[in-house]
This record gives structure tokens, C-alpha cells and sequence, in this order.
């Protein structure tokens, strides 16, 4: 799911031979064009942090990607959120990926894959797994009513089956 399902789909274009099959939920992607919503996002987070304030940049997290979920889901990724926060702060963060052409060989990708959204989630994600969904050759497409998380019944029934194919 999300920067993990970006970690994937890279290991899965630069090594297929060691991928089964690839699951991939909310996956941002190399390339995509950022609205404008996201990218406010982004500018607010990176500015929380910058300025040492990790529960601004905590509740920022948590208000733009679970607008709709409960509050003990809330609480729940609060937390982790923060712990992940934390764990960053003074850390050089490098982004580099296996694959410099990532989105431009999904087509050549030649395992089974799933891509799963949630119906509420942000338009640049839903837009990507429309994307992955047309790009990939072997993939099924699926949406939930909500999040992974606010939904993990509806997740799991879309998953386990795929994953007991592959």
C-alpha cells in the first residue's frame, strides 16, 4: 500500500523473475501530474516538519487522507503517523528507485497484478490506479466503498482471492 506498493512495482519491473504476483493499493507513480489539492498537501506537511512541529504535521496527515474514517482509525494512524514523524527528523531522505523508466515499462510487466483504490480516496490515486489498471497487461482492477482501513472485510475479499490464483 501507498509508498510500499511504489517500493513493489519497482522491484517487480527491474526483477520479474523474483515476483509471484503484485498487489498494489493507493501506489503513488513516478510521473503522475499532482493536483493542486495534493500538492497544498504536500507543501503543508513538508512545512510542519520543517518547522519542528511533528503533531501539526501529524494532524495534517490525518485530516487530507481520512477525511471519512472513524475516530479510533483516526487515532489508530495518529499514532503511527507521528512515530513515523519522529523517526524522521534529521534523516537525509534519498529518493531513488531501480527503475529510472518505472511508468514508461509498466507495459512490459508480465506478472498477475491487483490494483485496489478506495471509492474515497483522492483523485490523483484513484487516477493512477485507473492507469495501472489500462497499463498493466495481466491486471485486475478493483475498488472498495472505503479505505483498506475502514474497510477491511471488503479489502481482504477482493485479495484473498487473487492471492490464492497466484
Amino acid at each position: 500500500a501507498s509508498f510500499g506498493g511504489l517500493v513493489s512495482l519497482d522491484l517487480t519491473t527491474s526483477r520479474p523473475d523474483r515476483v509471484a504476483g503484485l498487489v498494489l493499493a493507493d501506489s503513488p507513480l513516478p510521473g503522475h501530474a499532482w493536483s493542486a489539492e495534493f500538492k497544498t498537501f504536500g507543501a503543508a506537511e513538508t512545512a510542519a516538519v520543517g518547522a519542528g512541529d511533528l503533531d501539526l504535521a501529524t494532524e495534517i496527515n490525518v485530516d487530507f487522507w481520512l477525511v471519512e474514517a472513524p475516530e479510533p482509525i483516526r487515532n489508530a494512524i495518529r499514532e503511527q503517523q507521528r512515530r513515523a514523524f519522529e523517526l524522521q527528523v534529521g534523516v537525509e531522505a534519498e529518493s531513488s528507485l531501480l527503475t529510472e523508466d518505472l511508468a514508461d515499462r509498466l507495459a512490459s510487466l508480465d506478472v498477475p497484478t491487483l490494483v485496489i483504490d478506495g471509492a474515497n480516496d483522492i483523485a490523483d490515486f484513484r487516477e493512477i490506479a485507473d492507469h495501472l489498471g489500462r497499463t498493466i497487461p495481466r491486471c485486475e482492477r478493483a475498488t472498495i466503498a472505503g479505505s483498506s482501513l475502514e474497510q477491511p472485510e471488503a479489502f481482504d475479499a477482493i485479495l484473498r482471492p487473487f492471492l490464492a490464483r497466484v
